[in-house]
């Protein structure tokens, strides 16, 4: 076989899949799939860890798995986790065991890493010709352990919520209730009211023409309806899908089981994914889900297979992230004026001093967020706004940020008042050098540009950068008055020189000549 082999195994809820795959032709193809069911998700979900019995079944299973990579002349792997194990509380253990028995390292995809290849995948589906177009849409994925949504608007994907229920945690909840009434679909369907009715609040008043879900329950459902997917993608009436809900809460669960041929499981998992599926209308003007035909995995097959892909795909994942902030500004009521001229003068910042800084492309983009967010908790407390700020960008939702990612950009505004380096390195001392250098870099930029416009008036209209070995000279241009200004980028340069080693000094030129 090809050098070119590569595997991918998920560990999900449900159970243990492998896919193994091939480069043929730029095409990406299949050369094998196992589906091993196993319920980590009801051992998470009920008793917060993984049994030893389950443990050791897994770990016989992925030997099983090691076995055919090796036949294969598997040359690359990546093995994922999401929900069950994330949430186990047994997780470095279970990790352990299979790095013992099979010596397979398993990562742990955060919440939003796997909703993000779910969204990208998504996109990507409906740039294809034979895909009906979308406008303004709610794009969600339900799987067992939790649901992501996503507001798409204008091309960009401008919010997202990750909601810790999926359709097997959630029958797992009401377990106990099942045993005490036989209204128990009504409990449900009032729970997913209120959730549903509060999730709506998110969406700022926008109004939502699409409705776009994919979910392992998406298949199996559409063959209750009777409905074959046309041209990749199903189309499920919510008339049909209330219908179909309707009578399946009649049936016990032996009887769906029968009638459709599914499995006890699968049948838990049906019934609160429809139940789900229906509350997302709450939210939307829609009246049918649109679902189109995925490949999960090839988002991570590309990045085994097309490097160079994958980093034009980070690149667009960025783009989403970038409007993100932009939705999170407005609803903090952001000065959009201020922090547009305070980027433009960062990115001018950043990119002159590009030898001096040694950073990527993505670091511009931490940067790029701490501008835009930089003042939104003064909606929250106007004195002491940084750590509001910090705050809210810690627990806000950004499409393709980690929260790594997320405690860098919400560092570079919550040390800006910080009067040197050495302070920065005692209040950061959690982080690893490498980070507080990071941090230490960017926060000595965005204070130089946040500076220039601290008077919130726009009265540079544009800068130039020179750079020398002891000086980095920065040229305005204005007819304003800019004492305030000038007085902020002094304070900035102390901390610039303490980071850099070069002094910052600002030069003012008439916006005339």
């Amino acid at each position: 076989m090809s050098n070119k082999v590569v595997a991918v195994i998920e560990i999900g809820s449900a159970g243990l899949k492998m896919r193994i795959a091939q480069k043929q032709k730029n095409e990406i193809t299949e050369l094998d799939y196992l589906d091993y069911p196993l319920s980590l998700g009801h051992d998470t979900y009920t008793d917060k860890k993984i049994s030893m019995e389950v443990i050791r079944e897994m770990t016989q299973v992925l030997e099983g798995f090691c076995r055919l990579m090796e036949e294969y002349g598997v040359s690359r792997y990546r093995a994922v986790a999401s929900t069950a194990l994330r949430e186990a509380q047994n997780r470095s253990y279970v990790l352990d065991q299979i790095k013992i028995h099979n010596d397979i390292d398993v990562e742990i995809l955060e919440d939003i890493e796997n909703k993000s290849l779910i969204f990208s995948e998504i996109l990507m589906a409906f740039s294809q010709e034979s895909m009906p177009k979308l406008s303004n849409a709610m794009l969600a994925y339900v799987g067992e352990g939790s649901v992501g949504v996503a507001r798409y608007e204008n091309s960009e994907i401008c919010m997202t919520q990750n909601i810790k229920i999926g359709s097997m945690k959630l029958s797992d909840m009401f377990m106990e209730i099942t045993l005490e009434t036989d209204r128990y679909e009504d409990i449900l369907d009032e729970y997913l009211d209120k959730l549903s009715h509060t999730m709506k609040k998110h969406l700022h008043g926008k109004k939502i023409q699409n409705l776009v879900i994919v979910g392992n329950e998406i298949e199996t459902i559409s063959k209750m309806l009777d409905i074959s997917p046309k041209n990749g993608y199903f189309r499920l009436s919510k008339g049909k899908l209330s219908e179909l809900y309707k009578r399946l809460r009649k049936l016990s669960d032996s009887a769906i089981c029968e009638k459709y041929g599914i499995t006890d499981e699968q049948c838990d998992r049906t019934l609160t994914s429809l139940a789900l599926y229906i509350s997302l209308f709450v939210m939307v003007e829609a009246n049918e889900i649109i679902s189109p035909i995925l490949g999960f995995w090839d988002s991570i097959f590309q990045s085994l297979l097309s490097p160079k892909k994958e980093q034009g795909k980070t690149a667009f994942m960025g783009e989403h992230s970038y409007a993100c902030a932009r939705d999170i500004a407005e609803k903090f009521e952001c000065d959009k004026a201020h922090y547009m001229k305070v980027l433009s003068f960062s990115e001018k910042i950043f990119v002159k001093l590009k030898k001096l800084h040694g950073l990527s492309m993505r670091e511009l983009h931490y940067l790029n967020l701490a501008c835009v967010l930089e003042e939104s908790g003064k909606y929250i407390n106007v004195k002491n706004y940084e750590y509001s700020t910090y705050q809210i960008i810690r627990h806000s939702s950004f499409i393709g940020l980690s929260k790594h990612e997320k405690l860098i950009i919400a560092l570079i505004t919550r040390y800006r008042m910080l009067k040197s380096a050495a302070e920065m390195d005692e209040k950061a001392s959690a982080l690893s050098e490498q980070d507080r250098l990071l941090v230490a870099k960017l926060n000595a930029m965005f204070r130089l540009a946040e500076a220039l416009d601290v008077s919130h008036k726009q009265r540079i209209g544009d800068i130039q950068t020179g750079l020398n070995e002891d000086r980095f000279q920065i040229t305005v241009f204005s007819e304003d008055d800019l004492l305030l200004e000038s007085w902020a980028f002094r304070e900035a340069a102390s901390f610039f020189e303490d980071v850099f080693g070069i002094k910052a000094e600002l030069v003012r030129r008439s916006a005339l000549i």
